[in-house]
């Protein structure tokens, strides 16, 4: 009896930890160019991914982006659209959009994309909800956790426009002279 009673009061105390451990949220952002190098007078798509290891329930809008020697220009994105589910090294990750911003240099000079700030709200469910749950009307519970995430800033190489060909502005049909 007294066996019982120590493993019933050990698995007592451990188990709180143990799901201390598992109300812990990773989030974090990444931001994203869709070309390696810009044409000055180019626009180019810059994306700024969030990372979360629960589902996503509340983030926090996306701030305007100020860049020097660049027009930006936020981008509307739906981002409940965006949400999916990745494998990253070994774990499995939440991702969504946060924003997109279309960004034109203006001078032929490195542009440099300043760190982006998320706050946001996480859903922990105590357990999964099934099929059937909505239909007899069970509810599912859960946590919500808060968390920030700061992304990098990126560099972006920007180069002069390269200059038409003769053969080109001949292929073209438009006059040269």
């Amino acid at each position: 009896m007294s066996r019982i009673f120590c493993v019933l009061t050990l698995f007592l105390c451990l188990f709180p930890s143990v799901a201390a451990g598992k109300d812990k949220v990773s989030f974090f952002a990444k931001v994203k160019c869709d070309r390696p190098v810009v044409n000055r007078g180019d626009s180019c798509l810059v994306s700024v991914i969030l990372y979360g290891t629960s589902p996503f329930f509340y983030m926090d809008e996306a701030p305007l982006l100020t860049v020097r020697n660049a027009k930006v220009r936020k981008l509307n994105v739906r981002r409940e659209l965006t949400v999916r589910k990745i494998v990253e090294g070994g774990r499995v990750y939440y991702i969504q959009v946060g924003a997109q911003y279309a960004i034109t240099p203006l001078k032929a000079e490195t542009l440099e994309i300043p760190s982006v700030k998320f706050k946001g709200k996480f859903r922990i469910y105590d357990r999964l909800p099934g099929p059937f749950d909505s239909f007899y009307g069970v509810r599912s519970s859960f946590r919500e956790r808060e968390a920030k995430a700061v992304s990098t800033k990126i560099k972006i190489p920007v180069r002069e426009k390269p200059l038409r060909s003769t053969q080109e502005a001949f292929r073209s049909g438009l006059s040269v002279f």
